[in-house]
């Protein structure tokens, strides 16, 4: 069950990154440096990142944690209901003092207007393309389905290209 917005899941842990990053901190660059380098992962390969709140829009993460905050609330002006968005983070062995590494991103709403029931469901989220394979989306998934029920929902939908493996 997601405590406070963060819970271990074996190796890895989901925070709410308007939680974690402040813009006044001292690692704020070391964050920025960490989503940038994840979001271009993705461009690099031609994905998108779903579940990001639109990370791909953005080059610097500023607009990125505003637009995370505003849809935190109801009737917001980018997708009507309330959000709440993720990073799935792990730290890695070896690497040097500093912000976990990102594997994925994983966010829920709260609940459907008719644009997500026809496309996005309450669920969406991507992993990193070089972390794909490793079970990280099914950890993911697990624990926003608990968050989930803890915003009272029985049933959740998800929707899927048919080309996604």
């Amino acid at each position: 069950m997601i405590v406070e917005g963060d819970e271990k899941m074996d190796d890895i842990i989901l925070v709410q990154p308007v939680r974690i990053i402040q813009q006044d901190s001292s690692d704020y660059g070391e964050w920025e440096r960490e989503i940038l380098a994840y979001r271009q992962e993705f461009l690099e390969k031609g994905d998108s990142i779903n579940g990001s709140r639109g990370l791909h829009h953005y080059e610097a993460i500023e607009g990125w944690l505003e637009q995370i905050r505003d849809c935190a609330f109801d009737n917001n002006s980018y997708i009507g209901v309330p959000v709440t968005t993720f990073l799935a983070l792990r730290k890695e062995s070896g690497r040097a003092e500093g912000i976990p590494h990102i594997v994925g991103n994983i966010e829920i709403r709260h609940r459907l207007n008719p644009a997500l029931e026809e496309l996005g469901g309450h669920i969406g989220y991507s992993v990193r393309p070089s972390e794909r394979r490793k079970g990280y989306a099914v950890r993911m998934l697990r624990e926003t389905l608990a968050f989930a029920r803890g915003l009272g929902l029985e049933r959740v939908m998800l929707d899927c290209d048919a080309d996604n493996t």
